[in-house]
């Protein structure tokens, strides 16, 4: 048997990163114990599974990094980490104010695609229409970052389907692991539905580009 490796393969840039800021802070706490010779006597945890992927998590629970989807359950001097999907911003502020040390490992592109929401909302108003999985943590992320009234489709039969208005001013984004092509003709459908300009957001990574147009090559053989 013949195997075909794909020279994307592995994780991306915001992944990596996540996971290298986790290990230097696991390696902190593993000096901070060989120093004093005992533990250390706050936590550390991943605001939610650093990245998905379930035997990952479970390794670096063994290492000593607890996953926490509460964050009322962390305590003065706790650490708490970020994860590379980012967290919804009203959350985040409620986790300031817990007083914990926090190391943001939010991926830089998804950071960047909160901002250009949150600037977009502000500057010239309208409703976003965000493609993505309702239910990811990125784009619970992304709609904190967006009026309450934002609209959430995942495919082209779901964005038909919502209550749009000809006359309403709209501007689009998307989850930064969707489909690119999917998302445009996502926006030729919007423009040629709605009576005003609609903004356009480019938010989808070229990281998942590539991994999907390496992964249809692949296919192809």
């Amino acid at each position: 048997m013949r195997v075909i490796k794909a020279e994307t393969a592995g994780f991306c840039m915001g992944v990596s990163r996540a996971v290298r800021i986790l290990d230097e802070a696991l390696a902190a706490r593993r000096r901070e114990e060989e120093n004093t010779g005992k533990k250390p006597g706050v936590r550390l945890y991943t605001f939610g599974p650093i990245i998905h992927n379930p035997q990952f998590v479970r390794e670096y629970e063994e290492r000593g990094a607890i996953c926490l989807n509460d964050y009322t359950k962390a305590a003065l001097g706790d650490t708490v980490v970020i994860r590379a999907h980012g967290l919804p911003k009203n959350l985040e502020q409620d986790l300031r104010r817990q007083a914990v040390n926090i190391i943001d490992a939010t991926c830089p592109k998804v950071k960047a695609a909160q901002l250009a929401v949150q600037r977009a909302q502000c500057e010239e108003g309208g409703r976003l229409l965000l493609f993505g999985e309702a239910e990811h943590p990125e784009v619970k992320g992304l709609l904190s970052y967006a009026a309450d009234d934002a609209l959430v489709f995942g495919t082209l039969e779901e964005l038909r389907k919502l209550p749009l208005h000809k006359q309403g001013k709209y501007f689009l984004a998307a989850q930064t692991t969707q489909d690119k092509s999917i998302f445009t003709d996502a926006v030729k459908y919007v423009m040629s539905f709605i009576s005003d300009a609609v903004k356009v957001l480019q938010t989808i990574c070229d990281a998942t580009k590539e991994r999907q147009e390496e992964v249809l090559r692949m296919a192809s053989q």
